[in-house]
């Protein structure tokens, strides 16, 4: 009776296991376009940083130069 049960529960982990080779199949080339991704998602917004980092100097916060 042991020897079956032995059998069944390695019967379930080699399932198991197949399981999860199909789910990672291709998952390099998935990492690889989300690189990509952020690569390009970087690039783009780098060009726009520099006007928001003068935006405090152009418009001063108007509570601050209040007249008292």
């Amino acid at each position: 009776m042991a020897v079956a049960k032995t059998f069944e529960v390695a019967h379930h982990v080699d399932d198991n296991v197949n399981e999860i080779k199909v789910l990672t199949e291709g998952i390099d080339d998935k990492v690889e376009v989300i690189d990509k991704n952020v690569k390009v998602v970087r690039e783009r917004t780098q060009s726009s940083l520099p006007f928001f980092d003068h935006v405090p100097t152009l418009f001063p916060i108007f509570s601050q130069n209040r007249i008292r």
